[in-house]
């Protein structure tokens, strides 16, 4: 039987066809293009934005990009996942390493705290190794004449180097010490143990013209005077050795030196002042004043001098 329905025949056996279904809304997430590791920045490479169903995605899933940025895994993510906000966390924070407190080195400060005592840092060379950082010394430099002279008595090594070092000095000695120092091209030292005491400390040193006149250049030996004076006329013993006979007149006394000339002898020094006679004996003992002014004659023999005994 055919029934014309709205313009068209159609069969009583043939049933009306359903309406097709709705389409399915979807939304763009991001979605994991590769396994994500808990804790670890996401990088672009591992993601991508995808269209998905909207009825079967998660209520927090992530849409935009821009929600990953200071985020990072809580977990492991495996690929194909769609993130969502509770699969992301914030990054962990960084904890520093403790650092160990730092020790103060005892030398150091110990060299900081003589700065501020008007101690002064220079350069010298040593004749020998320099000594250890923070040791305490004595510097001498050798005169011409084979002597050492003091010229530093509490100096501090501050940054030795082979035969070279920087060293505190006092301030006050600076000019003497480096005016020393380059007349004799290098120091040497005495080391002060640590906690003993200096036996150099308070000791003066030389001012520079000092210094200046033990490295003068020796003189030539001159001419010998023809009317030498006895060394240490003090001397008992000096006296003994160059008198070769004494005498006195009254309250002054009188040393015939073995140079041939008469000395008078002080009473109060017992230095030997040379008079102008000659000291030449005649036979019968009385000496001659070659200059004039009167002759000494009645000289008696005077044994024993003080401290002397005749010979």
């Amino acid at each position: 039987m055919l029934i014309l329905v709205m313009g068209r025949l159609v069969s009583s056996d043939e049933e009306e066809a359903p309406p097709p279904p709705p389409p399915v809304p979807t939304q763009n997430v991001v979605v994991t293009k590769a396994p994500l590791t808990a804790g670890k920045d996401i990088g672009a490479e591992a993601i991508t934005v995808e269209a998905r169903p909207a009825p079967s995605l998660p209520p927090d899933a992530i849409t935009s990009l821009e929600d990953l940025t200071g985020k990072v895994p809580a977990a492991p993510i495996p690929a194909g996942y769609v993130l969502t906000k509770t699969l992301l966390t914030d990054p962990p924070k960084q904890v520093e390493p403790t650092k160990e407190p730092q020790r103060e080195d005892p030398c150091e400060l110990k060299l900081q705290k003589l700065k501020t005592q008007q101690m002064l840092a220079i350069n010298v060379s040593f004749s020998s190794p320099a000594p250890k950082r923070c040791q305490q010394i004595a510097a001498n430099v050798l005169t011409p004449n084979g002597t050492l002279m003091l010229v530093a008595t509490e100096a501090y090594v501050e940054q030795p180097n082979g035969n070279s070092a920087n060293v505190l000095v006092k301030a006050d000695a600076v000019e003497s010490l480096l005016t020393a120092y380059r007349k004799a091209g290098s120091l040497s030292y005495v080391e002060i143990p640590e906690g003993a005491e200096n036996p150099y400390r308070g000791r003066p040193i030389p001012t520079v013209e000092q210094v200046l006149i033990a490295f003068e250049p020796p003189q030539p030996p001159g001419p010998e005077s023809p009317n030498p004076t006895p060394k240490d006329p003090k001397d008992p013993r000096r006296l003994r050795d160059f008198c070769a006979g004494f005498a006195k007149k009254e309250d002054t006394k009188y040393c015939l030196g073995k140079d041939g000339r008469l000395y008078e002898i002080d009473a109060v020094t017992g230095e030997l002042v040379w008079k102008t006679f000659d000291g030449i004996l005649p036979e019968d003992g009385a000496m001659k004043e070659e200059h004039g002014g009167g002759d000494p004659a009645g000289l008696e023999p005077l044994f024993p001098l003080t401290g002397l005994s005749e010979g």
